[in-house]
């Protein structure tokens, strides 16, 4: 049988090749990159090098699509068990105060092998249901991750330990801003959609301003707002009372409402 060469398997590969061999693998807080090689123990390194090797050979030619996502697959998951195993290895015991993430490298062989995990179920067309199943496998396994304490020593993870409680009081402002925007747009987006619809003299004026908006970058967005939200909030009685101010919240709300009404008049 011929083997012929892949044309996105040459990409991930040159990629993988770049990522495992010539950049860094972790950072070693303050300024110490390291290597795939100076991260992990050596019967790990040797392991995952292995692993990569296997994939790169199976992505840079036209192999069965079950067997390239199974390459993706144990790549991927190689990555998440050499970052933890990498943390542990290079922060010395009973120092809190080391800091060691994920380096070029890393994000680089996640990049490429996600890649061609996305490509492979692209091109065997699966099934809601299966497509499903790949989401759930995947939440699964980060979750397994997450919980078995196996990233621990990273540097995000400590930050997170440190900060919890304000993680998750911000985490649910930024939902509540979101489901809250998201319910505004669709109260006055569906309404508008079908005067848009039936009124056709309005069609293109209500259209083309929303998809205006949808140019304005988000953080331009914010600067516009703050001038007419804080001069409400000085001049409309009650208003600063309810949260309503040039910074912070107000101009959250009011943004992700305007960029929501497009999708939502436009589909209606």
């Amino acid at each position: 049988m011929k083997l012929r060469l892949d044309k996105l398997g040459v990409v991930v590969a040159l990629l993988a090749v770049y990522a495992a061999f010539f950049a860094p693998l972790m950072i070693f807080r303050p300024n110490r990159r390291k290597s795939l090689w100076e991260s992990l123990p050596p019967s790990t390194s040797i392991a995952f090098v292995v692993v990569i090797g296997v994939a790169i050979l199976i992505t840079l030619f036209k192999t069965p699509l079950y067997l390239r996502l199974s390459a993706a697959a144990a790549v991927l998951a190689g990555l998440a068990i050499s970052v933890g195993s990498a943390a542990s290895f290079l922060t010395p015991d009973g120092n809190t105060y080391a800091r060691v993430s994920p380096a070029s490298g890393a994000w680089l062989l996640m990049l490429a092998f996600a890649l061609l995990a996305a490509d492979a179920i692209a091109r065997l067309r699966p099934t809601p249901v299966v497509r499903i199943a790949f989401l759930a496998v995947s939440v699964a396994g980060i979750a397994l991750v997450l919980s078995s304490g196996l990233w621990d020593g990273l540097s995000i993870i400590r930050e997170y330990a440190g900060r919890a409680d304000v993680f998750w009081q911000e985490a649910g402002k930024h939902v509540t801003l979101a489901i809250g925007s998201l319910i505004a747009a669709v109260v006055v987006g569906l309404p508008l959609g079908v005067l848009a619809h039936r009124v056709t003299s309005l069609r293109s004026g209500i259209l083309n301003t929303l998809n205006f908006v949808q140019t304005i970058p988000s953080i331009a967005l914010f600067g516009i707002l703050i001038a007419p939200l804080g001069w409400i909030a000085i001049n409309v009685p009650g208003a600063a009372a309810i949260g309503i101010r040039g910074i912070g919240a107000a101009p959250a709300f009011v943004a992700l409402f305007l960029y929501s009404l497009l999708p939502v008049v436009a589909n209606t």
